[in-house]
């Protein structure tokens, strides 16, 4: 004998509102007409505003002030509110609107059928019995015992891998669970600057200069000879280089060509130069003093780049009342060759020419001036040009 079963199963329900009631007015509004009574019925023009059933606002009237008011009800040109208690308008009041307090009667501000505000979504595709479900998904939740922000100014965090051919995007995730994270000496003030080189991730900070290998770490020896090996480490031992010189905050003053890099450090008045032999004072060649002097009078950030026409590093000094020195530094000569009349917001170089930005434009340089077809222009300012010889004095014998 066959045995029917009747099998009852429990669908969810979703009631939603067809629009969020989180769009309030804000402001004042100028209604153009009220009437008098206990109930405030006041024209708006709809368009310039956006209120709500629930919402809190205030009336100043003749130089008074009513508070305290709920909007309870929205046509097509107006709003209506109990008024508590009643006030003789005539006249145009200024309305201020606040926030949302009364949740009660909020499908009456869209339309005049409560039931065509909300709308009921089943959770199971069509209705059926085992159907595919769907819902809000997982929603993540954290513990945190310390909620105040914490500023992490000398530690570098990594997120996870990016690779194009296989199409992982991990770059959005940082994951606490893993070691991602490295901490370099705060004494030595924030990070200023990352550049990555080869296996090599250089970091200025703002009094040091240090590097980490990058997916390798090294072992050093009592001879301080590194025995570099491979491990699952993104960002391996940080190094500091010789001398305690960094960037300042002044990270714009960045320059590259190879495997020199060039920087300014304002906190000891000295620009520096970073290579393979490690840091270099290039400031010292015949312009102690100068640097001096104008470094410790800088009122804004020093720019540097490198001029890839001429192959020198570039830098201008910002001082007071729009005064500016910007003067370059030639490897060949081994000493700064020459004063510039130009104060660019940023330099750079691109296949052998020599660009800079100012005031939003780009410039082109060592090219005529489209105009005059003249040399010595810069962003349209004529400059004249001038070559100071200099001469040890002495007595001739003839």
């Amino acid at each position: 004998m066959a045995t029917i079963i009747e099998l009852k199963y429990f669908n969810t329900f979703w009631l939603k509102k067809i629009k969020s009631i989180t769009d309030v007015a804000v402001g004042n509004v100028s209604p153009f007409a009220s009437n008098v009574g206990a109930t405030i019925n006041v024209s708006v023009a709809m368009d310039n505003t956006k209120m709500n059933v629930g919402q809190e606002f205030t009336i100043v009237y003749t130089g008074n002030t009513y508070k305290s008011y709920i909007v309870e009800k929205i046509s097509n040109t107006s709003f209506i509110a109990a008024a508590a208690p009643a006030i003789a308008i005539v006249g145009t009041p200024d309305v201020t609107f606040g926030k949302i307090i009364n949740f009660d009667q909020i499908p009456q501000a869209y339309s005049s059928d409560i039931e065509s505000d909300w709308v009921i979504e089943e959770a199971r595709i069509r209705g059926g019995y085992n159907n595919t479900s769907v819902d809000y998904g997982v929603k993540a939740y954290a513990a945190e015992d310390e909620t105040a922000q914490s500023h992490k100014f000398s530690s570098l965090i990594h997120s996870g891998i990016f690779n194009s051919r296989t199409g992982v995007n991990q770059t959005n995730q940082f994951s606490v669970a893993e070691d991602i994270t490295r901490t370099i000496d705060p004494a030595n003030g924030s990070i200023q600057k990352l550049y990555a080189e080869d296996t090599n991730l250089i970091i200025f900070q703002e009094n040091k200069v240090s590097k980490s290998l990058i997916d390798k770490d090294a072992i050093y020896s009592a001879e301080g000879n590194a025995s570099v090996t491979s491990r699952n480490l993104v960002i391996g031992q940080n190094v500091a280089y010789a001398g305690e010189y960094g960037i300042s905050t002044d990270p714009e003053s960045f320059a590259v060509n190879g495997y020199r890099k060039y920087f300014t450090d304002r906190n000891q008045n000295v620009v520096c130069r970073l290579s393979m032999d490690g840091i270099t004072v290039i400031s010292s060649y015949g312009m102690t003093d100068f640097f001096r002097d104008k470094f410790s009078t800088a009122e804004d950030n020093i720019i540097g780049g490198w001029d890839a026409h001429n192959k020198q590093y570039v830098v201008t000094i910002p001082q007071s009342a729009n005064g500016y020195d910007t003067l370059a530094f030639d490897e060949t000569s081994k000493g700064w060759v020459s004063f510039f009349d130009y104060k660019p917001n940023q330099i750079i170089s691109l296949n052998n020419n020599y660009f800079t930005a100012n005031e939003g434009k780009l410039y082109k340089h060592y090219t005529l001036a489209p105009n005059t077809q003249a040399r010595g222009v810069f962003y349209g300012t004529q400059s004249e040009s001038s070559v100071t010889f200099v001469f040890n004095g002495g007595t001739v014998y003839g």
